[in-house]
């Protein structure tokens, strides 16, 4: 039987071929165009086997979220609701320059954002403090709230990255932990970052 007489076979190949005309083809580790959902969920699949890991959570099921924010619900053995929201940073002019590219089926020169630690402790930042005010209207129906913060700029490695966290202060109303997880890096330690990706904590200031 050829592959065109399979149609489960076919729907597969064209669902992945819609997939990849919609990346951006910069930065995409994390994202899946074609379901927002699925996306977010693997970033707290992600965030949740850290958790796990590093902090013997009992995190035990996930499930969906009636308001949005947050992105999705988490639940602990003992039936704590855990809210997780889930955003990216990126620098949003190199996104939409490879975005251009592509469309256009050119080739992909170097062109990568210029990250340093400064520029990202401000971004995140100032990413905290909208989503903490977001999530406001909906922190009543859960537990605790958390942020994932996913990015995959080629420039932000695990050292700049903890540089980084060094310089964040910042006051929250809402949020009761937030995270960095960066991309699957072959080098990490698998028994320090399950899946080999790097997930850092953000400082935060709860008040």
């Amino acid at each position: 039987m050829s592959e065109s007489d399979d149609p489960e076979l076919q729907e597969m190949i064209e669902t992945i071929r819609e997939a990849l005309a919609q990346f951006r083809g910069y930065a995409d580790y994390w994202k899946w165009p074609l379901d927002r959902q699925l996306e977010e969920r693997g970033v707290a699949e992600a965030l949740s086997a850290y958790l796990i890991h590093a902090e013997n959570a009992d995190l035990v099921s996930f499930g969906s979220v009636k308001h949005d924010p947050p992105d999705v619900l988490l639940k602990s053995a003992a039936g704590k609701r855990i809210g997780v929201e889930v955003t990216e940073l990126i620098d949003s002019d190199a996104a939409a320059r490879h975005r251009f590219r592509k469309k256009r089926g050119e080739a992909q020169p170097y062109d990568w954002a210029d990250w340093n630690a400064q520029r990202m402790s401000a971004e995140i930042i100032q990413t905290i403090l909208r989503k903490d005010c977001k999530l406001s209207a909906h922190a009543s129906d859960y537990d605790e709230l958390y942020l994932a913060i996913c990015t995959a700029e080629p420039m932000i490695d695990l050292a700049l990255a903890q540089q980084a966290m060094s310089l964040i202060s910042v006051d929250v109303k809402r949020i009761d932990r937030a995270f960095l997880l960066l991309s699957y890096h072959p080098a990490l330690d698998e028994n320090v970052y399950p899946g080999k990706i790097a997930i850092l904590p953000i400082p935060l200031d709860k008040k």
